[in-house]
């Protein structure tokens, strides 16, 4: 100890470890200087240690007590002493390896919101645990299409960027209505919006009242709708809703989508394609389901032929009992030809999704 100067502890003897000896046997006294950097409890004990009294030396015990009175935890020997540490950083490793699995569950919801934006939640938990989803045959659910009426020149009006801005900020506020209703968001392509109820989810009769109350307030919310870009141009919806049976599944391995098929979806997009601005046009079917539900206020419109269809009963929603939010006066609103129709619309009557047999 007294020749160590690798930590500096003592210093200053100015001798070699002969010279030392030979001192020391000669019966001369060499003391070495404890530095600063040692504690001062050791300093103090190698000190005393030094006592030319043997009587005022401390005993191996009390050096024993003071040694154990440095170590972390009151460990006595060099084995305690390691496992203290291992122990310490063994508890280090877990905290990391938690804020390492919190993070990474954070970054799992994150990727499971992403994939249920996609996908029915009931669908990504299927695809998740590796269950093939199979398609299934669902016997009645609604489906309601809705698109801006003259987007075309609305089009030929903005440029790319300002269209692409003003449908986020339109399907934004769909998707927020959505989410207060027991509904489906399928897809959009491009300025159509489509979404259905009782599907990938039975939900008895509900499934109409769902989508007509949704759509009821998608006309209130588009009646105060601005895009600043556009403020010239009011921006008007119509939107058309059918019920029946479909075929549901998930589409493709890359990408996949979950897509309906049947003619309840044709027929839906010819209730959209066939309505007004402001107007939400009903089939027969999905009429008498909602009488069948009740509280709906509805208006029986002209037999229609429809492409395909042949001559068609149809109706207008005009609102719901108990709905607060405001609507237009249907009664003021101005009817528009076919052809006024067809040649402000994106879309005509040959119009059919693209995810439809």
């Amino acid at each position: 100890m007294i020749c160590n100067e690798e930590d500096e502890l003592f210093h200053g003897c100015g001798l070699t470890p002969e010279a030392i000896v030979s001192a020391l046997l000669a019966g001369e006294l060499v003391r070495p200087k404890v530095t600063n950097k040692c504690p001062d409890l050791i300093k103090n004990l190698v000190e005393s240690c030094w006592n030319e009294s043997p009587l005022e030396r401390p005993s191996f015990k009390s050096i024993r007590l003071i040694l154990r009175n440095t170590i972390p935890h009151g460990k006595s020997n060099i084995m305690d002493s390691m496992i203290d540490k291992l122990q310490s950083y063994a508890k280090h490793l877990q905290d990391v390896v938690m804020e390492r699995t919190h993070q990474l569950e954070i970054e799992r919801n994150r990727a499971d919101a992403l994939l249920k934006s996609l996908l029915p939640p009931i669908v990504c938990e299927q695809l998740k645990s590796g269950i093939t989803v199979d398609p299934e045959f669902f016997e009645e659910v609604t489906i309601s299409f809705c698109d801006i009426v003259g987007f075309t020149n609305l089009c030929s009006a903005c440029t790319p960027m300002q269209v692409v801005h003003l449908l986020n900020k339109l399907y934004g506020l769909f998707d927020e209505i959505t989410s207060h209703y027991d509904v489906y968001k399928v897809e959009t392509i491009g300025d159509a919006y489509m979404v259905t109820s009782g599907v990938p989810q039975r939900n008895g009769l509900n499934h109409v009242s769902e989508v007509a109350t949704m759509a009821l307030h998608f006309i209130s919310a588009i009646s105060s709708f601005s895009f600043p870009d556009i403020s010239q141009q009011a921006i008007m919806l119509r939107s058309g809703i059918h019920s029946g049976p479909v075929v549901a599944g998930v589409v493709g391995s890359v990408m996949p989508r979950y897509c309906l098929f049947g003619d309840t979806v044709n027929m839906a997009s010819r209730m959209e394609s066939n309505s007004k601005p402001l107007r939400i046009l009903l089939s027969e079917r999905t009429s008498n389901l909602l009488q069948k539900k009740g509280g709906f206020l509805m208006e029986k419109r002209e037999t229609m032929q429809i492409k395909g269809k042949g001559l068609q009963n149809t109706y207008w929603l005009n609102g719901k009992q108990g709905f607060t939010l405001p609507l237009p006066d249907f009664s003021e609103l101005k009817e528009m030809s076919d052809s006024e129709t067809n040649n402000v619309s994106i879309d005509s009557n040959d119009s059919t999704p693209s995810h439809s047999i």
